[in-house]
């Protein structure tokens, strides 16, 4: 069965930042955009944007024949995208050529433009004003409603919301809550066959039902759209809306803002959780190698190197920290908060269309999807500055540990070398000694003399071997002195260590232990 509207529309909020943050390329980025929504929207090649507004101006209206004036103009177009000139200074007339007419809004606000294209369904595919839901998709040719998908080719983009209005049938007065909601479903799935959008809630705005889409979750943020599927019981409730234009322009110019710092929230959230990731899995290495007992001088560089790069990643961690609070705090979504919830107030205060209804339909994304957005914010950077603690603890610890590996492999190092002078002296000395003995038998071979017995006999030793014999006997002994005596001392010092290991009451206790230990495993074995 075919669900039928009556008299559709599309408004699209649309806003973007002034100066491309990253480059100055595209600057003109959403003004181009509109030229491309209009001509693929409505078939039609006529209308170029920048005939009709001045970027130079400083004022709010950036339409040229409306920049005198501070509040918001639209600028209206037929079927074909002729303007019409006329102006309109009672607001009856405006409602009416809200109602005949297409419109365009182009304004600046602080640092951003804001669009907003307010189409009538005037569309050669669709020839009646009573539309059936499927024809819709033809307003949305190739996505071109959803600005969202040229973020990543732009960073001037901030936010949008689309707001599809219907006037609805007079046999549809009566239908419940479910079956209007079934009406908005498919409309949703009409302009975009190949999206899905989350249902967020329904509500009442104007005394006329209204249906949000698109879930302020944090893991699908990222994706997130506002949509409104807005349904008018009569034409009153419709002219209040177009009556309030300007003041939808600021609530979801205020929200876009909100949402966008949202989004760089969570992008900082996961750009500090990875790099937490990271710095953890460097210390993690640390440990790993700092396990090794006997670490070499080429493995305790590799981790004095790596300890000179984790202090410089920790302070890029605590920058980002530093970057999310300021978004979450002063800079961007505290301010636009006041700036909303103010609006709001001064609806409720001034206008007599704005009921508490109404009010609270728009308060509840402060008091609900923002309070809670950010106290989990609030939680997160809480974890992130623990964590930076904990982290630069580590690395301090690690730090310690290896400073006293790497004195303790240096103690180590001068005691290889004092050994080894040790032995290359030992070595002198015992060299030394045998030139002393060879000279001893230099001198000796004089004591051989031409009237002296000869050299071998079978009753007396000569002086030349008693000479050599006591030499020799000599240089042994003082050799084995010099060898003997350092380790006759290390000796002596370590006995007296183990007497000393000895007398402590824990040593004796583990004696015991070990005794009885030994005794039971003799028994069994018996």
């Amino acid at each position: 069965m075919s669900l039928y509207i009556y008299e559709p529309r599309i408004h699209l909020f649309a806003f973007s930042n002034k100066e491309n943050t990253e480059n100055n390329k595209n600057k003109n980025w959403i003004w181009d955009k509109c030229n491309e929504i209009i001509s693929k929207a409505t078939l039609s090649q006529n209308f170029d944007i920048f005939e009709h507004i001045n970027l130079d101006t400083n004022n709010t209206n950036l339409i040229k024949k409306f920049q005198d004036e501070d509040a918001y103009q639209p600028i209206f177009f037929d079927e074909n995208t002729n303007i019409i000139t006329d102006k309109f200074n009672k607001d009856e007339d405006l409602i009416l050529q809200h109602t005949s007419n297409s419109s365009i809004y182009a304004v600046q606000v602080d640092d951003n433009y804001g669009l907003c294209i307010n189409f009538n369904f005037n569309h050669p595919r669709i020839v009646t004003q009573g539309v059936e839901v499927n024809q819709l998709r033809f307003l949305n040719p190739n996505n071109v409603l959803t600005l969202e998908n040229e973020r990543n080719e732009s960073c001037q983009f901030v936010g949008q919301t689309l707001i599809v209005t219907a006037q609805l049938l007079e046999q549809d007065n009566n239908k419940t809550n479910k079956e209007l909601r079934n009406l908005a479903k498919q409309c949703i799935k009409a302009i975009f066959p190949n999206k899905h959008y989350t249902f967020n809630r329904q509500g009442q705005l104007f005394n006329s039902p209204i249906f949000e889409y698109g879930s302020l979750r944090r893991k699908s943020l990222g994706r997130y759209q506002h949509i409104l599927i807005w349904f008018f019981y009569d034409r009153q409730e419709r002219e209040k809306f177009y009556k309030n234009y300007n003041d939808f322009l600021d609530l979801f110019l205020y929200r876009s803002r909100i949402i966008s710092a949202f989004k760089e929230i969570r992008r900082q959230e996961n750009l500090i959780a990875k790099d937490l990731k990271e710095i953890n899995d460097q210390i993690d290495s640390l440990h790993s190698r700092k396990n090794n007992k006997n670490p070499t001088e080429e493995e305790l560089f590799f981790l004095k190197d790596k300890l000179t790069k984790l202090p410089k990643m920790a302070i890029e961690y605590g920058k980002k920290i530093g970057a999310m609070y300021d978004l979450q705090s002063r800079t961007v979504v505290e301010d636009n908060l006041l700036l909303y919830n103010h609006k709001l107030i001064d609806l409720e205060d001034t206008t007599n269309i704005f009921s508490e209804k109404d009010i609270d339909y728009f308060i509840k994304f402060t008091e609900t999807n923002c309070r809670t957005f950010l106290e989990k914010t609030i939680a997160k950077s809480r974890y992130f500055e623990h964590s930076s603690t904990l982290t630069d603890n580590a690395i301090a610890s690690v730090r310690g540990q290896i400073a006293i590996e790497q004195t303790e492999l240096e103690i180590q190092r001068q005691k290889r070398e004092a050994k080894s002078q040790y032995k290359q002296q030992i070595t002198i000395l015992a060299i030394g000694s045998g030139i002393a003995a060879g000279e001893i038998f230099a001198s000796s071979y004089d004591l051989i003399g031409e009237e002296k017995l000869p050299l071998l006999t079978s009753s007396y030793i000569h002086p030349f071997f008693l000479s050599i014999f006591y030499s020799l006997l000599f240089g042994s002994f003082v050799a084995i002195l010099i060898w003997t005596t350092p380790n006759i001392w290390n000796f002596r010092n370590q006995t007296r260590e183990l007497t000393k290991i000895k007398k402590i009451p824990s040593f004796k206790v583990v004696q015991r232990l070990l005794h009885n230990k030994n005794n039971r495993r003799n028994n069994s074995s018996r």
